[in-house]
């Protein structure tokens, strides 16, 4: 993903895990696509003004075994 919006990278978990989490977690309009990256690994492109920090614990309920980092271009 080359843009200056932050990303969130998923570690350790499938893409509809990632994707069930988000729903479950009411934050599907905070991001804009997901993007596979290896066959565990997945990025989630976050909307202007959301701040993956952010997301990080309420995403991290729903995937304990799970690694999330965010990813912040601007900092």
């Amino acid at each position: 993903m080359q843009s200056s919006l932050d990303c969130l990278i998923l570690l350790g978990a499938t893409s509809s895990d990632f994707e069930n989490a988000i729903e479950k977690s009411k934050h599907s309009r905070d991001i804009i696509k997901i993007q596979s990256l290896e066959l565990l690994q997945h990025a989630a492109e976050c909307q202007l003004g959301t701040d993956a920090v952010g997301l990080v614990p309420k995403l991290g309920r729903s995937l304990l075994a799970a690694a999330l980092v965010p990813f912040c271009p601007k900092k």
